[in-house]
Formats: C-alpha cells, sequence, structure tokens
C-alpha cells in the first residue's frame, strides 16, 4: 500500500499494512501506530479507515471514545464510506476540495 504515515496535529502515525489477530484494524496511542489488515475488501477498508480516523481523532483531542462506546464508534464512524460510496459527486467534489493547491512559479 502506497500510504505509510498519517500526519494529525503535527503527530507522525505510522500506518502499518498487515493483520493483527482479533482486528480488522487498530492504533495503538502509545506508540503512534496504526495497524490495518491489507486484505480487507476496498469497502470494508474505508470503513475500518474512519473507524480508526475517529480513535485517532479522539484520541488527540483528549476526548474518551469510552463514553462514546465502541460499537457507536463503529457505527457512526463507518457511515462516511457508506455515504461517500453512494454519492460520487460528494466524494469528487471533496477530492476536489482538498486536493493540494499547486505552487505559483514567481
Amino acid at each position: 500500500m502506497a500510504v505509510n504515515k498519517i500526519m494529525y496535529k503535527g503527530k507522525r502515525i505510522k500506518l502499518i499494512w498487515e493483520k493483527v489477530p482479533d482486528c480488522l484494524g487498530i492504533f495503538d496511542p502509545n506508540i503512534n501506530t496504526l495497524h490495518i489488515d491489507p486484505k480487507l475488501t476496498p469497502t470494508t477498508m474505508a470503513k475500518i479507515i474512519f473507524h480508526e480516523l475517529w480513535h485517532i481523532i479522539c484520541y488527540f483531542n483528549q476526548t474518551n471514545i469510552n463514553l462514546i462506546g465502541e460499537e457507536k464508534t463503529a457505527l457512526l464512524s463507518e457511515q462516511y464510506a457508506v455515504i461517500l460510496k453512494n454519492n460520487p459527486k460528494l466524494k469528487r467534489l471533496l477530492d476536489k476540495c482538498l486536493k493540494p493547491k499547486k505552487k505559483k512559479n514567481t
């Protein structure tokens, strides 16, 4: 997989594409690593990435995810993948919005 890191709030999270026993993906805040099973279907992979990004967001914003609960986290965070898959125009708009600006030659 081409992506090997995620940057968030000045922190580097190492992305490791390997299966962890009993997990499809897992964020370890102690060593800033995110493991994702590389053999997931594309839709499941997108859902797992959104789910794990939610864990990263909560951790670095000091939000106790235990108050939300793992089941609600999974249910809600994975809906981004569902929305984007079912709304290709929205996905293209977001891709366009997030595309890095080209530097002007001066």
